[in-house]
């Protein structure tokens, strides 16, 4: 689970810098090269590298999956506030995005307690002028995000931000669908639950009928395998609620949300507190998340883990700003610790299955 922390305001100041310094760079391709770097003698073990240069992205899909409850008055307006600080990511870039707001709260609005017509479900808010997704052509583009993203608080008791995204990008993304040319299998994806409810897809509210949603089990292999199991670096999830105990500051009040907190795990997803008293720093941070640059980067061999050492553009970062995961056999960094784009990640070790005798292919 990453958990976007609120980094140092000077580093949130530089990390967007960067990304509208190479605005005007022609887009590339991420690469991998891998390269012996030596073998001392026929009993040494193989020196092997990985380089990658950070990608830039042609396309990201954004969505906001926005609780419509009656307790999500303070919370939308916070989201409104600080989505000057989300898309600053994007000005001045070549970024071709889609960004759409989903109401989260479904229901048949005769009864809250009744879902409504799954025919109708995750279906995108309409701008000012009956554009169902802002883009880079779109005017005044935070007074229009602003006004989708207050979706009132009407909504009913079947507050299922995972069916709501489900529907969105599956059902009502189909040919002839409501959503058509939102989502596009190419693009980034980055998801944005905001509610102070757990999800009740896969549970029966206080009273009435069961909302019928997706479970937080059959929507995380589903979103796991949306884009394939290799790119799942292609896909963002974050929860902004009250995490697994619930919370209480700020003037703001949350329930427990295991189910979503469950996805954030299943994912390696992002969670932030609702009842944070400041959203600046970490819709920043998500935003440049949302705008593609790579955090994890995928290892050709399997390494001798203490022998692993990484450089960015020739010079090694600090021990705390990047780990190895032995399970993706990955190098992660943090969002705050995300190289620039166009970086160069090189990142030499010994091969563990190497015996010293036989040099493994490069073509493997």
């Amino acid at each position: 689970m990453r958990h976007l922390s609120c980094a140092a305001a000077a580093l949130c100041l530089i990390l967007p810098a960067l990304l509208v310094s190479c605005s005007e760079t022609q887009l590339v391709t991420v690469y991998e090269q891998p390269s012996i770097v030596g073998q001392p003698d026929a009993l040494g073990a193989t020196q092997w590298a990985d380089e990658f240069q950070q990608r830039t992205i042609a396309a990201s899909d954004i969505l906001f999956l926005v609780d419509d409850s009656c307790s999500m008055s303070e919370e939308q307006e916070e989201l409104s506030e600080n989505f000057d600080a989300f898309i600053a990511n994007f000005v001045g870039t070549n970024l071709d995005y889609h960004i759409g707001v989903v109401r989260a709260a479904l229901s048949s609005g005769s009864n809250p307690f009744d879902p409504g017509n799954p025919d109708e479900w995750g279906r995108l808010e309409s701008a000012s002028d009956g554009a169902r997704w802002l883009s880079a052509d779109t005017n005044d583009i935070v007074t229009e995000f602003n006004d989708m993203a207050n979706v009132g608080t009407n909504g009913g008791d079947c507050e299922m931000a995972l069916q709501a995204s489900f529907s969105a990008l599956f059902t009502e993304a189909s040919p002839g669908g409501y959503n058509e040319g939102f989502y596009r299998d190419d693009a980034h994806l980055t998801l944005v639950v905001i509610s102070d409810e757990n999800d009740h897809g896969d549970e029966s509210v206080p009273i009435g009928p069961s909302c019928n949603g997706i479970d937080p089990q059959e929507y995380s292999d589903w979103l796991t395998g949306l884009k394939g199991y290799n790119n799942l670096d292609k896909i963002s999830f974050t929860a902004i609620v009250g995490g697994d105990n619930g919370c209480s500051a700020n003037g703001n009040d949350a329930d427990p949300a295991p189910n979503y907190m469950q996805v954030v795990d299943a994912v390696d997803g992002n969670f932030l507190s609702i009842c944070d008293d400041d959203w600046s720093t970490f819709l920043t941070e998500l935003g440049l998340e949302a705008s593609g640059l790579k955090r994890s980067f995928q290892l050709r061999r399997i390494p001798v883990e203490g022998t692993l050492v990484l450089t960015i553009d020739g010079a090694a970062p600090e021990a705390a700003t990047w780990t190895y995961d032995r399970q993706r056999n990955s190098i992660d960094f943090p969002i705050e610790h995300v190289p620039a784009e166009l970086a160069i990640v090189r990142v030499e070790y010994e091969l563990q299955e190497d015996t010293g005798v036989v040099v493994p292919p490069l073509d493997e």
